[in-house]
């Protein structure tokens, strides 16, 4: 009895992996631009000013990235702008690593509030193992393509480094959310 659940439960789980390696993910994308555009705006405490939230997101950057000096472009606190550009790994169905989706994350700043966008997702191909993993540009080409060369033969690739992104800006947007609701560490408070 209890093999034929673990059976049915692995049975369950491997379909269900499956179904979602071959998905495309319901990705946002702007009607203006028909880019893929993950945005909000978030309202705080009215009487958080915008330098407040200026110190949150350059925190945020330098806790979430490995090198945020490198990922941050800009970063104007009179302008109650930061903007950084960085990657994501995505990796074959067979576990190889095939590139990477580089991607823009924005936060513009006001008293009170803030918006996010991450945007301008586009796949950049690696060198593994004696062959080249092509460029595949954009990723909203990515979405259930009708290109005949590679397209059709690579929407599942397509649809896993889609999904792989789409968790992990995900991920990343919920960490801001949390980290943008806080105060900052440099906000004055000397309690050590």
């Amino acid at each position: 009895m209890k093999n034929s659940i673990g059976f049915t439960l692995l049975l369950s789980v491997t379909l269900l992996v499956q179904q979602s390696i071959g998905q495309t993910p319901n990705l946002p994308i702007d009607q203006e631009t028909g880019k893929i555009l993950f945005s909000k705006v978030v309202h705080l405490d009215s009487s958080t000013t915008k330098n407040e939230l200026f110190l949150r997101a350059k925190e945020w950057f330098a806790r979430s990235y490995n090198s945020s000096m490198d990922v941050i472009q800009m970063a104007d606190a009179d302008a109650g702008k930061v903007i950084g550009k960085a990657q994501i790994k995505v990796f074959a169905l067979t576990g190889h690593l095939d590139g990477h989706i580089n991607y823009t994350i924005v936060i513009s700043l006001r008293n009170g509030r803030y918006k996010y966008e991450v945007t301008d997702l586009h796949h950049k191909g690696t060198y593994r193992s004696g062959y080249t993993v092509p460029d595949y540009g954009p990723c909203e080409k990515m979405i259930k393509t009708t290109d005949k060369t590679l397209g059709i033969s690579h929407q599942k690739t397509y649809d896993k480094y889609l999904n792989e992104a789409n968790e992990s800006i995900k991920t990343l947007i919920s960490s801001l959310e949390t980290a943008m609701s806080q105060p900052s560490v440099g906000n004055g408070k000397d309690d050590w």
